[in-house]
């Protein structure tokens, strides 16, 4: 896309007398233009008296197909529209317009036909050579949103690009973004179909039906661990310095049964009417052995990995991951062995091996006593444990191998490039997760950031980094309808929402800022 090929200008008088725009006219457009957000019957009253009345200002057409938008009658704005095509063939933003009404009808064809062929401004208009900024970017962000909805997604992204770097506050830059989601969210259920006739996962073992029982386990700490069963996560200082002053061995006995009771009990309190204060102690339990960093906790951390997808959504949500990763991390004693085992146990969710697999890896790289070598022998034996059972339903989950081939390029362990081509060539890798065997290839080869486990020093540190992760982003994303371009809907999407990446996890835990 040649952008220098013609020269970009703030200068808003450009087109004035191309489009019959005198000081006066030029005042009354600029007030029904602050007016148009309002919505109100007088403004619409002033935009058809001003239509007939300045019948050669495109303009004023412009702004009557946006109030229409705006208050949601398409169907008027369209035809507002078409009077200002009818008018006015040569008008930029109408033909913007039009573009986008009937690539929301789905006819991409006749949408470039506008557009023009090459989808590039100067050629539109040859016989200028200078345009206006905002017609710049409403016309290339108009393009884009053709490129995506043909699936050209590489140079939509490419207009993108060149789109941030001309003016990445301006407000046709920030709506060709939300193409991109629109993109993602419209074509994630098409590629989710694909990857469903590739997905294996293995069927979960029943591990909670024969013991549940109503009866609460004795504390040695009642009084404490009592506040752990009827407080938010959200606690004072004043909170966690008690559990500070206890006896370390005993608390973690404790945490521990607080943690079985979290299975043991597991139909009692899903079946419970309370508050959500009463669902957060296995979370402390987790968030409190984080910091006390005792191997006698890891068996109990693994028992509740082992569990289903129900008692994982139930319990703890997309926060498994993060505290779990530091419970075991610190819990471990970097027991490699024991972490291998778990991940080599047949009916395991997926999404729990992955969870031990990063806690492997972090091990390897931030312990001394742990070499690159130690590493790659380490995975070298996963992969070839699962090249060995790819065949065994009760073993192979292709998320899990996705997310640890994932782990692999993150940490460049190119020397597994054979053994990760032999699961790609068998069918059991979850692309979908870290692409292709060819990318794989290339991003492993790269220099790539790693997630890094972090080690905090006081129980407040621990508290404190989990809520900066689950409560900093509470605000929803809301999409704000163009001035220019009638949009035939508004998309909002929530933290927990699947992601418009079609990464099939939730909102707040894959893309989300």
């Amino acid at each position: 896309m040649e952008l220098i090929t013609f020269k970009i200008t703030t200068d808003s008088t450009l087109l004035d007398d191309q489009n019959h725009i005198t000081p006066y006219v030029s005042k009354l457009l600029t007030k029904i233009y602050l007016d148009l957000p309002k919505g109100k019957e007088s403004t619409l009253k002033k935009l058809l008296k001003y239509t007939v009345q300045f019948s050669k200002v495109p303009t004023f057409k412009n702004y009557l197909t946006a109030f229409y938008a705006l208050k949601g009658n398409i169907e008027k704005a369209n035809e507002a529209n078409l009077w200002l095509l009818k008018e006015h063939p040569n008008y930029l933003f109408g033909k913007i317009n039009y573009a986008n009404t009937l690539i929301d009808e789905e006819n991409a064809l006749e949408a470039k036909k506008i557009l023009g062929d090459n989808l590039l401004l100067n050629e539109l208009y040859p016989e200028r050579n200078e345009f206006h900024l905002d017609e710049v970017m409403a016309y290339f962000s108009m393009t884009i949103k053709y490129l995506f909805s043909v699936e050209k997604e590489k140079e939509a992204k490419l207009r993108l690009d060149i789109l941030k770097e001309i003016d990445d506050e301006h407000p046709k830059y920030i709506e060709a973004t939300k193409f991109e989601i629109y993109y993602n969210l419209k074509y994630a259920k098409k590629r989710f179909r694909e990857e469903q006739k590739l997905i294996k996962q293995v069927p979960l073992k029943d591990r909670i039906s024969q013991i549940q029982t109503t009866k609460a386990p004795v504390f040695f700490y009642k009084t404490e661990i009592d506040r752990l069963y009827n407080n938010d996560l959200k606690i004072d200082d004043a909170f966690l310095n008690e559990f500070s002053q206890l006896d370390q061995d005993k608390l973690v006995d404790d945490l521990i049964l607080v943690l079985k009771d979290s299975i043991s009990r597991f139909n009692y309190f899903y079946n419970k009417e309370l508050d959500e204060f009463h669902f957060n102690f296995p979370i402390h339990a987790l968030l409190i052995l984080s910091n006390l960093k005792n191997q006698k906790a890891t068996p109990t951390l693994f028992e509740v990995l082992r569990q289903d997808n129900d008692y994982i959504d139930f319990w703890y949500g997309d926060t498994l991951s993060d505290i779990m990763s530091l419970a075991l991390f610190h819990s471990s004693n970097n027991d490699i062995l024991s972490l291998i085992s778990f991940i080599k146990e047949p009916n395991i969710y997926g999404y729990s091996k992955s969870i031990v697999a990063e806690v492997l890896m972090n091990i390897g790289h931030q312990s001394n006593p742990i070499t690159r070598s130690d590493i790659l022998i380490y995975c070298e034996d996963i992969l070839d444990f699962f090249i060995e059972n790819h065949a065994n339903e009760n073993i192979v989950d292709t998320e899990f191998l996705g997310l640890f081939i994932s782990e692999l390029i993150d940490y460049g362990l190119v020397e597994l490039l054979d053994k990760i081509k032999v699961l790609f060539d068998l069918n059991v890798v979850g692309y979908w997760v870290c692409g292709n065997y060819n990318s794989v290839k290339k991003d492993i080869k790269k220099e790539n950031e790693i997630r890094k486990i972090e080690t905090y020093n006081t129980l407040k540190e621990i508290y404190d980094y989990y809520n900066s992760i689950w409560w900093s982003n509470d605000n929803d994303i809301d999409f704000e309808p163009s001035y220019l371009q009638p949009i035939t809907k508004e998309i909002k999407l929530g933290r927990n929402e699947p992601c418009h990446c079609g990464s099939g996890k939730k909102y707040k835990k894959c893309c989300i800022k």
